[in-house]
């Protein structure tokens, strides 16, 4: 190793990280955990139409597993704070919003089905909570008329609108036909579509796929999720503010708690596919 480049990329890093402090918003630049400990304010971001995470119950009540990841990262944050009280700012999260609500500081958590991305620069994500991947829902009686190995030339598919699903789809399938879904109802809009034969198929994350059926009490037993390992592996993460290494720390290690154990075999254990290891696969 050259030692004078070596020595010279290290002051680089270190001018850029001190400049890049200074080019932060100051709310942003003050220490996140530390406003939340002094002010007694958490503000969090919960999707409300994606079941198994978050998603509103037949009666119109938020449910999910991230109101119980709220609920036990704000015991920890009373626990270190000394906190009695600690009040919690709710704001319903979008596929469209969900980064926009960090950037402009509207809450330091965003907790939905948000795939870990590198090429993002202005958001940290913490550690994966979650192994999930593509898959097709198709319905039985079409199964034949579908080779997913070929183009799928001409076959429609559905997808929701500026996901990372979309993206791959339409690069591995250039010449399927790419039917858009948005907004709160997408994936609900688009089950009804495969099941009704609007679309052939429809792709998406495998857990939020069958966390969408079971909602709408559709059966998977007139339905096929294809293939049976995922196209993509893709790991969950919490969105995060850009530059706060000690409230992703607290973050990460509510992920890693024992508790979270048993939140994750609560809302996770009764979907997801037992005969299939998807931590070895996404390795």
């Amino acid at each position: 190793m050259d030692l004078k480049f070596s020595s010279l990329t290290l002051k680089i890093t270190i001018i850029w990280f001190i400049f890049s402090n200074f080019l932060l918003p100051k709310s942003l630049a003050e220490n996140v955990l530390k406003q939340v400990y002094e002010q007694g304010l958490l503000k969090v971001a919960i999707r409300e139409d994606s079941p198994p995470l978050g998603y509103l119950d037949p009666a119109g009540i938020l449910t999910g597993y991230c109101l119980d990841f709220i609920d036990l990262l704000v015991e920890k944050i009373k626990q270190e704070s000394g906190r009695q009280i600690l009040t919690i700012k709710l704001i319903e999260s979008t596929i469209e919003n969900r980064f926009s609500l960090l950037r402009n500081q509207q809450v330091y958590l965003e907790c939905g089905p948000n795939t870990i991305r590198s090429d993002l620069t202005d958001v940290w994500f913490s550690q994966p909570f979650f192994h999930t991947g593509t898959k097709f829902l198709v319905k039985k009686n079409n199964l034949s008329q579908i080779n997913i190995n070929g183009s799928l030339r001409d076959r429609t598919i559905g997808v929701l609108i500026n996901t990372t699903t979309e993206s791959f789809i339409r690069q591995t399938y250039p010449e399927a036909k790419i039917k858009r879904f948005y907004g709160a109802t997408g994936k609900t809009r688009a089950i009804q579509a495969v099941s009704q034969g609007k679309i052939a198929l429809f792709a998406s994350d495998d857990i939020l796929i069958r966390g969408e059926l079971l909602r709408l009490g559709f059966s998977l037993e007139d339905y096929k999720l294809i293939p049976s390992e995922p196209l993509t592996c893709d790991l969950y993460g919490m969105i995060l503010p850009l530059a706060q290494p000690q409230w992703r720390d607290l973050v990460n290690r509510v992920i890693n708690s024992q508790e979270m154990a048993t939140i994750n075999q609560k809302w996770f254990g009764n979907l997801w596919q037992k005969d299939l290891d998807l931590n070895s696969i996404c390795r």
